[in-house]
């Protein structure tokens, strides 16, 4: 915990959004190979990874195709939810920042409560989106390293 003199904050983690599900992973757009598009969905309390290498589209939900990971992995990235930010369902844009604008590649997070889903692309580097979105991209860096 950082202190200074005039106050003493915690770690700035939201509130804990409600969802069904949370789709997460890169995305590669000139790529070829099985690591273009990684992505995993977290939903009723497992972990599943994605089997279908298709680039996602902003337009529509993502179709994977997903087969349920270990007990284990999951817990590397359960408490990933914990940093979801508000201001993600509160974005008018679906691109955040440049993602793989110059083949750095990009994360892809899609969030599903209800009827409602709402998709991202981010830029791979923190310095090109929102402050309030930092502690999660970097805790989903952190995540896919763990899942590698």
């Amino acid at each position: 915990m950082a202190c200074s003199f005039q106050s003493c904050k915690k770690d700035p983690i939201a509130k804990t959004i409600s969802y069904d599900y949370l789709i997460f992973g890169t995305i590669y757009g000139e790529c070829g190979g099985p690591d273009c598009v990684t992505l995993y969905k977290l939903e009723n309390g497992k972990l599943y990874k994605n089997n279908n290498r298709t680039y996602p589209k902003l337009t529509q939900q993502y179709a994977g195709v997903y087969t349920e990971l270990s007990y284990d992995k999951f817990n590397y990235v359960k408490d990933l939810p914990d940093y979801f930010p508000e201001d993600f369902l509160k974005q008018s844009e679906q691109f955040i920042g440049c993602p793989d604008c110059v083949d750095q590649g990009g994360y892809f997070v899609e969030f599903g409560k209800g009827d409602y889903r709402k998709n991202w692309m981010v830029d791979m580097s923190t310095a090109n989106i929102p402050k309030t979105l930092h502690t999660f991209i970097d805790k989903l860096r952190e995540k896919m390293e763990l899942l590698k």
